[in-house]
């Protein structure tokens, strides 16, 4: 008789990766992440596959947050983007160089390594993230998502507005 798999309490039915199957898979998932830019650059068109990997993890951290929040806490949030967005930026403006752009905009860049953009674009996003939270924080349902969608047609308006034009390159 096969072995009856009961949760007897909320931690144990809230656990992330409760079976041993599970645990081994994503380290195994892990491993073969950790291993993927050695083995795409060993392919004949490696630059590719090595975007379509950076794409991939980017696509990745959206969607774990959104997880996160709509999964786990059950809100619905459609800000994701702007805070995606906003990461990205920084990022790009932490670890680029400083140029000028085809359309003579003179693009900001601090040239630090790429491991230093990728914690600032964290950081900016969560001080961000901490200034919208306090009045987020206190919306459910309805009001919530619409503070989101408020925020992705402000980074909207913000990425491609001529002041920021230093930090976005828009034109």
């Amino acid at each position: 008789m096969a072995e009856r798999k009961l949760k007897t309490s909320y931690p144990k039915d809230m656990a992330l990766l409760p079976t041993r199957v599970q645990k081994f898979w994503t380290v195994v998932l892990i491993a073969a992440l950790a291993a993927y830019p050695y083995l795409a650059e060993a392919l004949p068109s490696s630059s590719f596959w090595l975007s379509i990997g950076i794409l991939v993890l980017i696509a990745s951290i959206g969607s774990l947050g959104l997880n996160l929040l709509s999964g786990m806490a059950g809100q619905i949030s459609l800000g994701h983007a702007f805070f995606l967005g906003v990461g990205a930026f920084a990022g790009a403006v932490i670890s680029s160089e400083s140029s000028r752009t085809l359309s003579g905009i003179e693009f900001w860049g601090l040239g630090l390594p790429w491991w230093v953009g990728v914690l600032g674009a964290g950081l900016v996003a969560a001080i961000i993230g901490v200034v919208v939270g306090p009045a987020a924080v206190r919306l459910r349902g309805l009001y919530l998502s619409l503070v989101t969608l408020a925020l992705v047609f402000l980074g909207e308006f913000l990425f491609v507005s001529p002041a920021l034009e230093p930090i976005t390159g828009a034109v």
